[in-house]
Order: structure tokens, then C-alpha cells, then sequence
């Protein structure tokens, strides 16, 4: 019987804290209405005002693109200058 006892306080502690955790929850929604609520009555004009402005996106020239991929062609070229070649390192193993 002790089994039994023990499982009912269980669960009506958890029960206790679900409920309470829901009160919270409804709380927080309330606040949110009141808030959308606020935000409805104000004018349109100043809700635009308060919507900040998108940024142009920019956009690059040929020109700029070509000196992009050069200096990374020139970049890997590099590497691979700097990289021991396949026969040297099968020469030396």
C-alpha cells in the first residue's frame, strides 16, 4: 500500500506544477495581447516611421569579380608550388 500512497503524492505534486507552470504561461499571453493590443491602436504612420529601412544589396562589377578569381588562381598556384610534387615524395619513401 505504500507503493500506492507514494504514487498519488506524485503525481499530485506534479499535478501542482503543471498547473502552476500553466498560470505562468497564461500570464505571459495575457501580457502579449495587451502589448498587440497597444500596438493596433497606435497609427499606421508611426509603425512606418518605426520599420527600419532595407539595405540596397550591392552588387559587383565584372571587373572586380575577375581580380577576385585571379588573385585566388594565383593563391592556389601557390600551394601547389609549395606542395612537395607525387614523384618527389614516392622518390624519397
Amino acid at each position: 500500500m505504500e507503493t500506492i500512497n507514494l504514487d498519488t503524492e506524485l503525481l499530485q505534486a506534479a499535478l501542482a506544477g503543471y498547473e502552476r507552470q500553466v498560470q505562468e504561461i497564461q500570464a505571459r499571453m495575457n501580457q502579449i495581447r495587451t502589448w498587440l493590443a497597444q500596438t493596433l491602436q497606435e497609427p499606421v504612420a508611426a509603425q512606418v516611421a518605426v520599420a527600419p529601412a532595407q539595405r540596397k544589396r550591392r552588387h559587383m562589377t565584372a571587373e572586380t569579380k575577375a581580380r577576385i578569381a585571379a588573385a585566388q588562381k594565383a593563391r592556389w598556384e601557390k600551394r601547389k608550388m609549395a606542395a612537395p610534387s607525387l614523384a618527389a615524395v614516392s622518390k624519397v619513401s
